[in-house]
């Protein structure tokens, strides 16, 4: 029967069984397990007898469950032919996924009868949303220009994050800028300052870039270096930078406050938004005691004080309390009747008594009148305005210009953009600059969010990783849209684990909201193996095949009305309709990109001194017209002495006020002239071009280009222009290129310098061919070996340590950590290499798997008393490494088809889902009575034996509780005392 079950199971098509298996996965954890408690994992316990933590049974089964919701999107993505139901499925997979998450919790919270309340405010998730994909973005950008242009992924672009960070303290420490720096509130906003420090670290973090590039990478790519190589010396420029980033500014958290009315209360957006929220779990509502009535001297009669029975109360519950059924005062509202004086409606919460409900909606406050809003401080606000920005005119950059050609030809084939004129080295060097630049630009405006350190920017990298691995590798585009759903993962997870978290008795699970990333793109590689922007390429590709396909010409009726109407003329869809899509890209660019600056204008004019503009203080002080009369007084001219440090004489540093505040009023000014100029001109002259296309393709004639055409060359200004600057770039490049030259010459003369010496001296010629190699040939990698390891011997015997009695003690115990430290590290080196060395994947998840080995030991090893199981070392290890060689084995099944560097992505991203959880979850916690994180505690192998000697018991029923005990008893000789 068993046999024709499997054979009928076999015959089913890959969709059937799919179908099936997540089914059973659903049924299985929803239904049978975290409803009722008789899932497979319960029959599980139930052989062992009981001796798998209940909320280790959950947690799997949260697991399972999820995993079958990310099968059933797998289903519609790999399973299902191309068709409206497919695509539908797709669009719809993240609103599934939500479902199925709630629909989880649901179950869990029910089964542990107990309940949750978790409330989602859609205008604080999309804040929150822009604010972390913008932050991820900013390093994410670097990283994927890096590997678009040269091939590897750059671990020191974070690096670059920080460096801008600190560059924009360096600016408003110094002493040009402090008056403005120091200057005390007054509810207008300097912008000024702001934009300096902007550009300076863009600037200067670029430079830093080519100069990293040319002392590091460049050796590398002359050797041809292999992109695992370059990826591990970026990690070691990451590490000196950060050193160095240490010694001179310290572990001090820092803030950077360009004015110090950024961080005023009022400085911020009230955003009318709309609150959802979910009642899970148990919802029936239950008895509440009516107090102040009680039995208080046990006589059977309710009394309150002295004044004897209230016959309208109820003991419901016997409990001698008089109850009340509990009642909900519902978010929604209801008219309840007519303000007679006014006429209005009277609106009222609705009051239920017998459950709540499982979802509410609403858009007002507790008081049914005023709007639900939420605020949005501005310097949150500038963080993805200024990022976004900075990354679309990046992206206009490589697909709009001669120099993204050239870029985009060295991403495809370096050796044929060599051949084809292009200068690959000055290639590589732009793409330095620029990826180095927006991610310094990216620190900059970032530090003005919150206090940070040295260390805050390498907490942003592996989520930038994530971000490009979710987008495709060397994907702008797919970049841009993984930053923005991360940013959502990112942004919605934050209060659903506020809300299951106390109910679950897990309040640190606030903290593995940093987490959700990496398990989102686990998953989504699971389903996409290259990502976003490789699916998108493809459908884009689909797209364009299936218009070529197409006979039938475009209506001219259409093109028409899409071009006299001046949005869609602005955004050129009359083009994308005619399949001009690069024409329309250029439009909408250019339409788009007038309207955000004018905005941008628009907002940077009203809070600021810009002439007749009013910011919100303003508008409350009743003693002044503008923002400037905050400033200048009744006069309305600014002078020295309107400076804030000005008491009876002018000082330096109100020259030095005055001075910036008329840069300050300059460049408002200028930027209110060149919104001027921008809005509305630049749509005006959008539309007009977008009708001259329109008659272009009515009438299949070229207005446009035949008077271009028609120009002389000898006479146009724009090729005169060009000629010249053709030659001023030829003889440049001919002195950089004699520059090259001659250091390169210079360069092989030391290089060839040992190698001259060493066939000048040696007279055994064939012992010269087995150098041939260097260091990488047999002979000359163990003598490097051997070098390394004398140098090492040579440090162990330098290392300082305490001149006392136990001088010789204490270096033992020096040299042993060393050794136990070389030892974990060599361990960890052999996994490396042999996974690397036989299947050519990189992984730089070893340390997961280290973590699951330790962290396994550590919690069957520690005493029972203290959350832990008491198994000997042994066993405990045996144990463990089994442990870690199944989840190996259960990672290389669904890895096996992603792409080397997505492999080392998703593996290093298991490590850090480990970090995060030792922080958040109570099962992985032992050592501490309390609810201290860590793991400690834990059986040390041959201690007892150590200290305690042979035949001796140590336990708590025995005269020893532990071998500490033994280490105080001078009767007891162990091998430590001998």
């Amino acid at each position: 029967m068993l046999q024709q079950i499997r054979e009928n199971y076999n015959q089913l098509s890959t969709l059937n069984k799919r179908v099936f298996f997540g089914l059973f996965l659903f049924f299985d954890s929803l239904f049978l397990g975290l409803s009722y408690g008789y899932g497979g994992l319960n029959f599980l316990d139930i052989i062992l007898l009981d001796k798998l933590p209940t909320d280790l049974i959950w947690l799997l089964q949260i697991l399972e469950s999820i995993s079958a919701g990310f099968l059933v999107i797998k289903i519609f993505f790999d399973d299902i032919p191309p068709s409206r139901i497919r695509t539908l499925g797709i669009f719809l997979s993240p609103l599934f996924m939500l479902g199925v998450i709630f629909l989880t919790l649901e179950a869990l919270l029910q089964g542990l009868e107990t309940k949750a309340t978790i409330t989602l405010d859609l205008i604080s998730i999309s804040t929150g949303t822009l604010t972390w994909a913008s932050t991820y973005l900013a390093i994410a950008i670097g990283l994927t220009l890096t590997y678009k242009v040269q091939r590897y992924g750059n671990f020191a672009q974070s690096e670059f994050f920080m460096i801008g960070m600190y560059l924009a303290m360096v600016m408003v420490w110094s002493d040009y800028f402090v008056p403005l720096y120091d200057a005390p509130k007054d509810g207008v906003l300097t912008w000024s300052l702001l934009s300096w420090s902007l550009l300076a670290a863009f600037i200067l973090t670029g430079f830093a870039g080519i100069m990293i590039d040319r002392l590091v990478y460049r050796g590398f790519r002359e050797q041809r270096a292999s992109p695992q190589v370059m990826m591990i010396a970026s990690l070691g420029v990451a590490l000196i930078l950060r050193a160095l980033t240490y010694l001179r500014f310290g572990a001090s958290r820092n803030m950077f406050e360009p004015d110090s009315d950024w961080r005023m209360p009022t400085m911020r957006w009230e955003l009318p938004t709309t609150k959802f929220r979910f009642n899970l779990g148990d919802r029936t509502q239950g008895l509440a005691p009516a107090e102040p009535f009680w039995d208080a001297n046990g006589n059977g009669i309710y009394d309150r004080g002295t004044n004897g029975l209230f016959e309208s109360f109820t003991d419901l519950d016997g409990d001698n309390r008089y109850d009340s059924a509990q009642t909900y005062n519902h978010y929604n509202c209801e008219q309840t009747g007519i303000d007679e004086t006014t006429g209005e409606p009277i609106l009222s919460r609705i009051v239920s008594e017998v459950s709540k409900p499982f979802f509410e909606m609403y858009d007002t406050n507790v008081d049914c009148v005023t709007g639900a809003t939420t605020n949005y401080a501005y310097y949150k606000g500038i963080v993805p305005a200024v990022i976004f920005s900075s990354v679309a005119i990046l992206l206009l950059l490589l697909t709009k210009t001669r120099l993204g050609r050239k870029m985009r030809a060295v991403a495809d084939n370096p050796e044929l953009a060599a051949s084809s004129g292009i200068n690959v080295e000055r290639v590589q060097l732009t793409s330095a600059f620029l990826s180095a630049g927006i991610s310094g630009l990216g620190g900059a405006i970032f530090a003005i969010t919150l206090r940070y350190n040295p260390e805050t920017a390498f907490t942003l990298l592996l989520p930038s990783f994530a971000v490009i691995v979710l987008g495709t590798i060397g994907s702008i585009p797919g970049a841009i849209i993984a930053s923005l759903i991360v940013g959502f993962v990112r942004a919605l997870s934050s209060p659903i684990l506020i809300g299951i978290g106390s109910p679950l008795g897990r309040s640190n699970y606030t903290a593995m909201d940093g987490v959700m990333p990496y398990i989102f793109l686990v998953a989504v590689l699971m389903i996409m193996p290259e990502g976003i922007g490789d699916a998108y390429e493809k459908w884009k590709i689909d797209r364009l095949r299936r218009k070529r396909e197409r006979t039938k010409k475009p209506s001219k009726v259409v093109t028409y009305l899409l071009a006299i109407f001046p949005l869609t003329a602005v955004l050129g869809l009359h083009n994308w309709w005619n399949d001009r899509s690069d024409r329309a890209q250029t439009l909408a660019s250019i339409g788009i990109g007038s309207y955000i600056f004018h905005r941008f204008a628009s907002f940077i004019s009203r809070n600021s001194f810009y002439s007749d503009a009013c910011s919100d203080t303003c508008s409350t002080n009743t003693g002044v017209q503008t923002n400037l009369d905050i400033l200048l007084g009744s006069d309305g001219i600014l002078q020295a002495e309107d400076s804030p440090y000005f008491s009876d004489t002018l000082a330096d540093i109100d020259i030095s006020w005055f001075e910036l505040m008329q840069t300050e009023l300059w460049f408002i000014e200028s930027i209110s002239s060149m919104d001027n100029l921008v809005w509305p001109l630049i749509p005006i002259l959008v539309w007009c071009v977008a009708l001259f296309q329109a008659v272009e393709y009515i009438w299949g004639t070229d207005y446009i280009s035949k008077p271009v055409k028609s120009i002389d060359k000898r006479t146009n200004i724009f090729d005169i222009l060009s000629a010249y600057d053709s030659k001023i770039r030829n003889t440049w490049n001919k002195i950089v290129r004699d520059y090259e030259s001659k250091i390169y010459s210079i360069t092989n003369n030391i290089r060839s310098q040992p190698s001259s010496l060493l066939e000048k001296y040696s007279n055994h010629p064939p012992s010269n061919e087995r150098f041939k190699y260097g260091r990488e040939s047999k002979i000359g990698s163990n003598i490097i070996f051997i070098i390394l390891l004398i140098i090492l011997f040579l440090f162990l015997y330098w290392l300082p340590i305490s001149n006392s009695d136990t001088m010789n003690f204490n270096k033992a115990l020096q040299v042993s950590n060393v050794l136990l430290t070389l030892s974990i590290f060599i361990l960890m080196s052999f996994s490396l290499n042999l996974h690397t060395g036989v299947t050519g994947m990189v992984n730089f998840g070893v340390i997961f798997f280290v973590g699951i080995g330790a962290i396994t030991v550590g919690i069957l090893t520690a005493p029972t008393e203290v959350h832990g199981y008491a198994w000997p070392v042994l066993p405990a290890t045996i144990f463990a490494i089994l442990l870690a060689a199944a989840f190996g084995w259960a990672l290389a099944y669904p890895t096996a088809r992603l792409r080397m560097d997505y492999f080392a992505i998703v593996t290093i991203s298991l490590g850090e889902i480990v970090r995060v959880l030792l922080a958040g979850e109570p099962l992985l916690r032992v050592g501490s009575i309390g609810s201290a994180i860590g793991i400690s505690k834990y059986t040390l192998p041959l201690k007892q034996w150590w200290f305690c000697g042979r035949g001796v018991s140590i336990g708590p029923d025995t005269d020893y509780i532990s071998a500490d005990s033994c280490r105080n008893d001078s009767a007891l000789i162990g091998p430590a005392d001998k």
